[in-house]
């Protein structure tokens, strides 16, 4: 019964681009693009659809600059990361509101409430779930520095 209707507000809208205007507005090759996409474990997406926004964009360019760093095997391998580690995020998003508010709601047939409820997260906590999972990426890369700094470890 999941609210989709809710999740709409996390839609770039009308004003999006499509997969290919945002891979020519990063400057990046739409095969190479579609395959980082893809890494990131996501399905082809439909021609038509405007849903990808400025941050896709920022997405594509950041993976084209990292490619003039490391080899596009490694950067499609860290893509694959990304994107199992924020999937995991996602659904384990998912499933704390449906257990905890879908749930409860639904047994009490208060699906009005249910919407709502779904409305007011994706508005006020879904949005800041990436100022979160950002601030977190800073304190675990310095983690990481401060490990191989102290023991003088070897890069790889």
């Amino acid at each position: 019964m999941l609210s989709f209707a809710a999740f709409r507000t996390l839609r770039i809208g009308r004003d999006g681009f499509t997969f290919a205007e945002a891979a020519a507005r990063a400057e990046i090759d739409p095969d190479v693009a579609l395959t980082l996409w893809r890494g990131a474990g996501f399905a082809d997406p439909r021609p038509f659809e405007r849903r990808f926004g400025p941050d896709d964009v920022e997405m594509f360019r950041l993976f084209g600059l990292l490619a003039t760093f490391v080899p596009q095997e490694q950067v499609l391998q860290l893509m694959r990361t990304m994107g199992e580690a924020v999937g995991r995020v996602a659904e384990a998003e998912v499933a704390l509101l449906r257990s905890n508010i879908e749930a409860p709601l639904a047994e009490r047939r208060q699906y009005v409430e249910v919407a709502r409820t779904y409305q007011a997260v994706a508005n006020a906590i879904l949005p800041r779930i990436s100022g979160a999972i950002d601030s977190m990426h800073r304190h675990h890369l310095q983690a990481i520095g401060r490990r191989y700094s102290e023991v003088g470890a070897p890069t790889s």
